[in-house]
Protein backbone atom coordinates (compact mmCIF):
# COMPACT_ATOMS: atom_id res chain seq x y z
CA UNK A 1 0.00 0.00 0.00
CA UNK A 2 1.04 3.48 -0.85
CA UNK A 3 1.91 5.61 2.18
CA UNK A 4 0.60 9.05 0.87
CA UNK A 5 -2.97 8.85 -0.97
CA UNK A 6 -3.09 12.39 -3.11
CA UNK A 7 -6.97 12.84 -4.08
CA UNK A 8 -7.69 15.20 -7.00
CA UNK A 9 -10.94 16.38 -8.32
CA UNK A 10 -11.24 17.32 -12.00
CA UNK A 11 -13.70 18.78 -14.00
CA UNK A 12 -13.39 19.91 -17.44
CA UNK A 13 -9.76 21.01 -16.76
CA UNK A 14 -7.63 18.50 -18.71
CA UNK A 15 -4.25 20.88 -19.94
CA UNK A 16 -4.36 21.86 -15.92
CA UNK A 17 -4.90 18.00 -15.02
CA UNK A 18 -1.36 17.36 -17.21
CA UNK A 19 -0.11 19.95 -14.78
CA UNK A 20 -1.18 18.80 -11.52
CA UNK A 21 -0.32 15.31 -12.40
CA UNK A 22 3.35 16.90 -13.78
CA UNK A 23 3.93 18.19 -10.19
CA UNK A 24 3.25 15.31 -8.47
CA UNK A 25 5.43 12.92 -10.64
CA UNK A 26 8.34 15.03 -9.99
CA UNK A 27 8.21 14.64 -6.34
CA UNK A 28 11.31 13.33 -4.77
CA UNK A 29 9.39 11.18 -2.25
CA UNK A 30 8.05 8.31 -4.51
CA UNK A 31 5.80 6.46 -1.87
CA UNK A 32 1.87 7.97 -3.34
CA UNK A 33 -0.86 7.29 -5.16
CA UNK A 34 -3.26 9.89 -6.97
CA UNK A 35 -6.74 9.35 -6.92
CA UNK A 36 -8.20 11.09 -9.87
CA UNK A 37 -11.38 11.96 -9.31
CA UNK A 38 -13.46 13.18 -12.86
CA UNK A 39 -16.49 15.09 -11.61
CA UNK A 40 -18.18 14.41 -15.01
CA UNK A 41 -15.79 15.96 -17.71
CA UNK A 42 -16.81 16.40 -20.99
CA UNK A 43 -15.44 14.19 -22.78
CA UNK A 44 -14.18 12.63 -20.16
CA UNK A 45 -10.74 12.42 -19.33
CA UNK A 46 -9.28 8.99 -18.43
CA UNK A 47 -7.32 9.21 -21.55
CA UNK A 48 -5.45 11.76 -20.24
CA UNK A 49 -4.50 10.12 -17.13
CA UNK A 50 -3.86 7.24 -19.49
CA UNK A 51 -0.80 8.59 -21.55
CA UNK A 52 0.98 9.25 -18.36
CA UNK A 53 1.23 5.23 -18.02
CA UNK A 54 2.08 5.62 -14.44
CA UNK A 55 0.36 2.48 -12.62
CA UNK A 56 0.66 4.97 -9.16
CA UNK A 57 -2.00 6.92 -10.92
CA UNK A 58 -6.26 6.09 -10.15
CA UNK A 59 -8.72 6.96 -12.75
CA UNK A 60 -12.15 7.07 -11.49
CA UNK A 61 -15.49 8.89 -13.41
CA UNK A 62 -18.39 10.09 -11.49
CA UNK A 63 -21.38 11.46 -12.27
CA UNK A 64 -21.23 15.60 -11.68
CA UNK A 65 -21.91 16.17 -7.86
CA UNK A 66 -19.45 18.80 -7.22
CA UNK A 67 -16.11 19.25 -5.22
CA UNK A 68 -17.62 18.28 -1.34
CA UNK A 69 -18.89 14.52 -3.06
CA UNK A 70 -15.70 13.98 -5.17
CA UNK A 71 -12.77 14.84 -2.62
CA UNK A 72 -15.38 12.37 -0.52
CA UNK A 73 -15.27 9.51 -2.58
CA UNK A 74 -11.81 9.97 -2.92
CA UNK A 75 -11.18 9.50 0.59
CA UNK A 76 -13.46 6.00 0.17
CA UNK A 77 -10.89 4.80 -2.18
CA UNK A 78 -7.59 5.85 -0.77
CA UNK A 79 -5.43 3.72 0.66
CA UNK A 80 -2.58 6.16 2.26
CA UNK A 81 -1.71 6.17 5.73
CA UNK A 82 -1.37 10.32 4.78
CA UNK A 83 -4.24 12.37 2.82
CA UNK A 84 -2.93 14.78 0.91
CA UNK A 85 -4.94 17.18 -1.93
CA UNK A 86 -3.91 18.49 -5.22
CA UNK A 87 -7.34 19.91 -7.30
CA UNK A 88 -6.19 20.29 -11.01
CA UNK A 89 -5.56 23.78 -10.51
CA UNK A 90 -2.69 23.85 -8.21
CA UNK A 91 0.71 22.36 -8.32
CA UNK A 92 2.91 20.56 -5.59
CA UNK A 93 6.88 22.05 -5.27
CA UNK A 94 9.47 19.08 -5.87
CA UNK A 95 10.48 18.77 -2.27
CA UNK A 96 6.69 18.99 -1.06
CA UNK A 97 5.81 15.36 -0.06
CA UNK A 98 8.99 14.49 1.50
CA UNK A 99 9.55 17.39 3.50
CA UNK A 100 5.73 17.17 4.81
CA UNK A 101 6.31 13.05 5.44
CA UNK A 102 9.89 13.90 7.28
CA UNK A 103 8.31 16.21 9.44
CA UNK A 104 5.20 14.35 10.45
CA UNK A 105 7.99 11.27 11.07
CA UNK A 106 9.43 13.57 13.42
CA UNK A 107 6.74 14.98 15.18
CA UNK A 108 3.80 12.17 15.50
CA UNK A 109 1.95 14.31 17.74
CA UNK A 110 1.02 15.96 14.61
CA UNK A 111 -2.11 14.87 12.77
CA UNK A 112 -2.02 17.92 10.51
CA UNK A 113 1.31 19.86 8.98
CA UNK A 114 0.48 22.69 7.09
CA UNK A 115 3.12 24.63 4.72
CA UNK A 116 2.83 27.88 2.86
CA UNK A 117 1.99 28.81 -0.54
CA UNK A 118 2.07 30.93 -4.16
CA UNK A 119 -1.05 32.51 -4.98
CA UNK A 120 -0.42 32.74 -8.82
CA UNK A 121 -2.85 34.05 -11.36
CA UNK A 122 -4.33 32.76 -14.67
CA UNK A 123 -1.28 33.87 -16.27
CA UNK A 124 0.89 32.26 -14.16
CA UNK A 125 2.12 35.56 -12.41
CA UNK A 126 3.03 34.81 -8.71
CA UNK A 127 0.50 37.35 -6.83
CA UNK A 128 1.37 36.71 -3.16
CA UNK A 129 3.27 34.27 -1.18
CA UNK A 130 1.68 33.35 1.52
CA UNK A 131 3.70 31.75 4.93
CA UNK A 132 0.27 31.68 7.20
CA UNK A 133 2.61 31.16 10.51
CA UNK A 134 3.76 34.66 10.50
CA UNK A 135 0.61 36.35 11.21
CA UNK A 136 -0.82 32.81 12.90
CA UNK A 137 1.69 30.83 14.66
CA UNK A 138 -0.95 28.41 16.09
CA UNK A 139 -3.79 26.59 14.92
CA UNK A 140 -5.61 25.50 17.57
CA UNK A 141 -9.25 25.08 19.37
CA UNK A 142 -9.00 28.33 20.62
CA UNK A 143 -8.23 30.29 17.51
CA UNK A 144 -9.18 28.06 14.92
CA UNK A 145 -12.73 29.72 14.19
CA UNK A 146 -11.12 33.38 13.87
CA UNK A 147 -9.35 31.94 10.75
CA UNK A 148 -8.31 29.26 8.66
CA UNK A 149 -5.29 30.19 7.33
CA UNK A 150 -4.76 26.61 5.27
CA UNK A 151 -5.83 25.71 1.59
CA UNK A 152 -6.47 21.77 0.71
CA UNK A 153 -3.15 21.67 -1.05
CA UNK A 154 -0.70 22.99 1.52
CA UNK A 155 -1.43 20.39 3.88
CA UNK A 156 -0.85 16.36 4.86
CA UNK A 157 -2.88 14.85 7.06
CA UNK A 158 -2.85 11.42 9.21
CA UNK A 159 -5.85 9.31 8.10
CA UNK A 160 -6.48 8.54 11.41
CA UNK A 161 -7.74 12.15 12.22
CA UNK A 162 -9.81 12.53 9.43
CA UNK A 163 -11.32 9.38 10.68
CA UNK A 164 -12.66 10.79 13.61
CA UNK A 165 -15.33 13.34 12.00
CA UNK A 166 -19.01 11.60 11.65
CA UNK A 167 -18.97 12.91 7.91
CA UNK A 168 -16.08 14.38 6.01
CA UNK A 169 -16.41 17.44 3.13
CA UNK A 170 -20.38 18.99 3.84
CA UNK A 171 -22.23 18.66 0.54
CA UNK A 172 -23.99 21.66 1.16
CA UNK A 173 -21.90 23.53 0.31
CA UNK A 174 -22.01 22.64 -3.33
CA UNK A 175 -20.91 26.16 -4.64
CA UNK A 176 -17.32 25.61 -3.97
CA UNK A 177 -17.17 27.86 -1.01
CA UNK A 178 -16.61 26.96 2.62
CA UNK A 179 -16.09 23.35 2.47
CA UNK A 180 -12.77 23.15 3.27
CA UNK A 181 -13.00 25.71 6.00
CA UNK A 182 -15.27 23.43 7.42
CA UNK A 183 -13.46 20.55 7.03
CA UNK A 184 -10.24 22.05 8.37
CA UNK A 185 -12.35 23.85 11.38
CA UNK A 186 -13.89 20.42 12.50
CA UNK A 187 -10.97 18.48 12.61
CA UNK A 188 -8.84 20.73 14.80
CA UNK A 189 -12.17 21.03 16.75
CA UNK A 190 -12.08 17.00 16.81
CA UNK A 191 -8.57 17.20 18.36
CA UNK A 192 -6.03 16.61 15.67
CA UNK A 193 -2.83 18.39 16.15
CA UNK A 194 -1.86 21.11 14.05
CA UNK A 195 1.50 22.68 13.34
CA UNK A 196 3.50 24.49 10.71
CA UNK A 197 6.59 23.31 8.18
CA UNK A 198 7.65 27.37 7.47
CA UNK A 199 7.99 26.55 4.07
CA UNK A 200 6.50 27.25 1.03
CA UNK A 201 5.81 23.92 -1.03
CA UNK A 202 2.44 24.79 -3.31
CA UNK A 203 1.40 26.90 -6.17
CA UNK A 204 -2.23 27.25 -5.41
CA UNK A 205 -3.73 28.62 -9.18
CA UNK A 206 -6.61 31.49 -8.37
CA UNK A 207 -7.95 31.86 -11.80
CA UNK A 208 -10.68 34.15 -11.76
CA UNK A 209 -11.33 36.95 -10.30
CA UNK A 210 -12.93 37.14 -6.99
CA UNK A 211 -15.05 40.79 -6.73
CA UNK A 212 -18.00 41.85 -4.75
CA UNK A 213 -20.27 39.76 -6.97
CA UNK A 214 -19.83 36.54 -5.22
CA UNK A 215 -19.39 38.08 -1.83
CA UNK A 216 -23.05 36.93 -0.62
CA UNK A 217 -22.56 33.70 -1.64
CA UNK A 218 -19.26 33.27 0.10
CA UNK A 219 -21.10 35.28 3.24
CA UNK A 220 -23.72 32.22 3.34
CA UNK A 221 -21.75 29.62 3.22
CA UNK A 222 -19.08 30.68 5.80
CA UNK A 223 -22.02 32.25 7.89
CA UNK A 224 -23.77 28.42 7.28
CA UNK A 225 -20.29 26.59 8.87
CA UNK A 226 -20.44 29.12 11.94
CA UNK A 227 -24.27 28.35 12.63
CA UNK A 228 -23.35 24.51 12.60
CA UNK A 229 -20.18 24.59 14.22
CA UNK A 230 -21.79 26.38 17.40
CA UNK A 231 -24.85 23.64 17.49
CA UNK A 232 -21.93 20.78 17.96
CA UNK A 233 -23.67 19.11 20.77
CA UNK A 234 -20.20 18.30 22.72
CA UNK A 235 -18.85 22.05 21.97
CA UNK A 236 -17.10 23.41 24.89
CA UNK A 237 -18.04 26.29 26.98
CA UNK A 238 -14.70 27.87 26.33
CA UNK A 239 -15.96 27.79 22.77
CA UNK A 240 -19.18 28.37 23.09
CA UNK A 241 -18.71 31.93 25.09
CA UNK A 242 -16.76 32.94 21.88
CA UNK A 243 -19.28 33.10 19.56
CA UNK A 244 -20.42 36.82 19.57
CA UNK A 245 -16.58 38.09 19.37
CA UNK A 246 -16.17 34.83 16.51
CA UNK A 247 -19.72 36.51 14.38
CA UNK A 248 -18.54 39.85 15.10
CA UNK A 249 -15.00 39.16 13.72
CA UNK A 250 -16.58 37.63 10.87
CA UNK A 251 -18.96 40.14 9.49
CA UNK A 252 -15.84 43.13 9.58
CA UNK A 253 -13.90 40.87 7.56
CA UNK A 254 -16.49 40.53 4.88
CA UNK A 255 -16.88 44.19 5.08
CA UNK A 256 -13.24 45.40 4.65
CA UNK A 257 -13.33 42.64 1.34
CA UNK A 258 -16.71 44.61 0.23
CA UNK A 259 -15.52 47.67 0.48
CA UNK A 260 -11.82 46.01 -1.53
CA UNK A 261 -14.25 45.22 -3.91
CA UNK A 262 -16.22 48.27 -4.52
CA UNK A 263 -19.48 46.67 -2.74
CA UNK A 264 -19.89 49.87 -1.03
CA UNK A 265 -23.68 48.96 -0.27
CA UNK A 266 -22.27 45.48 1.06
CA UNK A 267 -19.63 46.84 3.08
CA UNK A 268 -22.02 48.57 4.67
CA UNK A 269 -24.73 45.64 5.57
CA UNK A 270 -21.66 43.83 6.83
CA UNK A 271 -20.72 46.61 9.38
CA UNK A 272 -24.43 47.22 10.60
CA UNK A 273 -24.85 43.17 11.00
CA UNK A 274 -21.55 43.57 13.05
CA UNK A 275 -23.15 46.19 15.28
CA UNK A 276 -26.30 44.13 16.06
CA UNK A 277 -23.33 41.48 16.94
CA UNK A 278 -21.16 44.37 19.40
CA UNK A 279 -23.04 46.79 19.95
CA UNK A 280 -20.35 48.59 21.96
CA UNK A 281 -18.27 48.79 18.26
CA UNK A 282 -19.03 53.25 18.09
CA UNK A 283 -17.55 53.17 21.33
CA UNK A 284 -15.47 50.80 23.68
CA UNK A 285 -14.87 48.01 21.26
CA UNK A 286 -14.03 50.37 18.16
CA UNK A 287 -10.53 49.22 18.37
CA UNK A 288 -11.94 46.27 16.48
CA UNK A 289 -12.84 48.12 13.36
CA UNK A 290 -9.54 50.71 13.34
CA UNK A 291 -7.47 47.34 13.95
CA UNK A 292 -9.16 45.63 11.20
CA UNK A 293 -8.91 48.36 8.32
CA UNK A 294 -5.31 48.88 9.05
CA UNK A 295 -4.76 44.76 9.03
CA UNK A 296 -6.55 44.56 5.94
CA UNK A 297 -5.28 48.00 4.04
CA UNK A 298 -1.78 45.67 3.56
CA UNK A 299 -3.59 42.80 2.24
CA UNK A 300 -1.89 42.08 -1.16
CA UNK A 301 -4.52 40.01 -2.74
CA UNK A 302 -7.18 42.67 -2.59
CA UNK A 303 -5.66 46.38 -1.75
CA UNK A 304 -3.55 48.02 -4.07
CA UNK A 305 -3.05 51.12 -2.34
CA UNK A 306 -3.68 51.10 1.61
CA UNK A 307 -4.14 55.06 1.72
CA UNK A 308 -6.60 55.43 -0.75
CA UNK A 309 -8.68 52.33 0.82
CA UNK A 310 -8.64 53.72 3.82
CA UNK A 311 -9.60 56.80 2.28
CA UNK A 312 -12.98 55.12 0.80
CA UNK A 313 -13.49 53.57 3.67
CA UNK A 314 -13.48 56.93 5.84
CA UNK A 315 -15.95 58.80 2.94
CA UNK A 316 -18.54 55.24 3.12
CA UNK A 317 -18.80 54.34 6.96
CA UNK A 318 -22.38 53.82 7.72
CA UNK A 319 -24.08 56.56 9.45
CA UNK A 320 -23.79 54.79 13.41
CA UNK A 321 -19.72 54.57 12.97
CA UNK A 322 -19.12 57.99 10.76
CA UNK A 323 -17.99 59.13 13.98
CA UNK A 324 -14.84 57.28 13.83
CA UNK A 325 -13.72 58.69 10.77
CA UNK A 326 -11.12 60.76 12.61
CA UNK A 327 -9.74 58.55 14.41
CA UNK A 328 -9.29 55.97 11.78
CA UNK A 329 -7.59 58.65 9.92
CA UNK A 330 -4.79 58.68 12.19
CA UNK A 331 -3.98 54.96 10.42
CA UNK A 332 -2.41 57.03 7.69
CA UNK A 333 -0.07 58.90 9.80
CA UNK A 334 1.26 55.84 11.74
CA UNK A 335 2.83 53.75 8.87
CA UNK A 336 0.24 52.93 5.92
CA UNK A 337 1.27 55.80 3.80
CA UNK A 338 5.07 55.06 4.22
Amino acid sequence: MPLVSIITATYNRPALLCEAIDSLLAQSFNDWEMVVLDDGSEPNVELVVATFSDPRLRYYYLDHGGLPAARNRGLELARGRYIGFLDDDDLYHPDKLAHEIAFLHANPEVKIVGSGYRLVDGTGNVRHIYEPWQRQPELNVANILYGVPIIPCSVLIAREAIERLDHHFDRAFDRGVGDDTDFFTRLILAGACFAWLPEVLSDYRRLHIRDGTVLLDSWHAYRQIYDKIFQLPDLSPEITRQRQSVLTHFELRYAWVAYATGATQAAQWFLLRALVQEPRLPGEQAQLIIEGVSAFAHNRIYVDDPAAYIDYILAHLPTPLQHLADRMAEIKMTGVEA
